[in-house]
């Protein structure tokens, strides 16, 4: 039997991450954090954006989903008319899960996240590893298309 560590809603602000990547240390750097992680290969077929109504919400979603072609992680996007989107990436063969929300909430675009992992990838910190690889990565993709994305610890992905 598998047992998953799930957690929720990692991030005040994912561009606050920015801030905290340029901190980190040699050992963490994507490209170290790349080589750490292993191939990426998937069976299942990747599944695009399918719509929505918010402008800027679709282009969170479409920043998500470009940064997980760039790492060539699985992507699934076909809950992307909620503002959902649902990365898949491998741990050493072992799977880690990042589930995303985008959603408004005043005037703002809002992200809700969770990380599903096996236990024994919790415990090398691999997910945690992949987790900060794809947000830091999210930021600066979503700074470059002109967006501000604020986490909400309180709501579900």
């Amino acid at each position: 039997m598998e047992h998953f560590v799930t957690q929720t809603s990692r991030f005040l602000t994912i561009v606050a991450i920015i801030s905290v990547v340029g901190c980190a240390t040699t050992a963490s750097t994507p490209g170290a954090i790349k080589d750490q992680m292993g191939s990426q290969s998937f069976q299942d077929q990747n599944i695009g954006i399918a719509g929505g109504s918010d402008a800027e919400i679709l282009t969170a979603l479409e920043s998500a989903v470009s940064v997980a072609q760039s790492f060539q992680f699985h992507y699934d996007a076909s809950a992307s008319a909620n503002g959902r989107v649902v990365v898949r990436a491998l741990w050493k063969g072992r799977p880690v899960t990042l589930t995303m929300r985008f959603f408004r909430k005043d005037a703002a675009i809002y992200i809700a996240s969770a990380l599903s992992q096996p236990g024994d990838v919790a415990a090398a910190g691999g997910g945690q590893k992949i987790e900060q690889l794809f947000y830091s990565s999210l930021a600066t993709e979503t700074a470059r298309r002109g967006l501000r994305i604020v986490g909400d610890r309180n709501a579900r992905p």
